[in-house]
This record gives structure tokens, C-alpha cells and sequence, in this order.
């Protein structure tokens, strides 16, 4: 997927018919892919939610185990305040309690316009 389709808002769609969420007995909740899906495959598209508390005045544990956290700043207001938080919507937030040895998507994020993408 090139950059161009990633950040084209012009059709974007939301839902996605590939996966599920089920309890597994063994594992508790989880991801699960009604079809087999490609490498590189979207998944998911996904909104963001911006909070209005950064990192270093977020206490709720709970919120962060959901949160997708952009890390990669290294402007002042990020070292003074911490980090932006985000809370993505749909399955996304689900997909983070898998054990990361077991992980076979990946994200992509367009902060600035508050959706994501699941990749396979």
C-alpha cells in the first residue's frame, strides 16, 4: 500500500468482514480471521481518539493497556508533557493484548487525520 492510498481519505471505510473477536476457553479474548488473509493485507481501518492528557499526567492503567501512544516526537512540548495519547476504536484496541511473540499484523497511523490501518 503507497503512502498516496494510505493518506487518500476520499473513500475511506471503517468496517472491516475479515476478522472477529471470540473467547477462546485457553486464552480469554481474542482477534481471529473469518478468511485467510494476505501478507501485507489491510485488515482493518481504524479512528483515533486523541486524549487531552498526555503520557506524564495519565494515571489510568486500565486506559493505557487500550492506548496507542506516538512516541516518536522529540519536540518540546513531548519532553515537557510526555507523550500524545490516542484510543483507537473497533477491534484495534483488541489487537493489543496479544502476546507480542504471537503478533502477525502491524499498524500504520495517520495521526494527523485520527485513523489507523491493521495490516496483515
Amino acid at each position: 500500500m503507497s503512502d498516496t492510498q494510505f493518506l487518500d481519505d476520499k473513500d475511506i471505510v471503517f468496517s472491516t468482514d475479515k476478522i472477529y473477536i471470540r473467547r477462546d476457553k485457553n486464552e480469554g479474548k481474542g482477534v481471529f480471521a473469518r478468511e485467510p488473509i494476505k501478507a501485507n493485507e489491510l485488515i482493518e481501518r481504524f479512528a483515533l481518539v486523541p486524549l487531552q492528557y498526555r503520557t506524564l499526567y495519565q494515571g489510568d492503567v486500565s486506559l493505557m493497556r487500550h492506548a496507542i501512544v506516538k512516541d516518536d516526537c522529540d519536540c518540546n512540548e513531548c519532553k515537557k508533557h510526555g507523550y500524545s495519547i490516542y484510543l483507537p476504536q473497533g477491534y484495534a484496541a483488541t489487537y493489543r493484548y496479544a502476546d507480542d511473540q504471537r503478533i502477525n499484523s502491524q499498524y500504520k497511523f495517520t495521526y494527523e487525520k485520527y485513523y489507523g490501518l491493521v495490516l496483515a
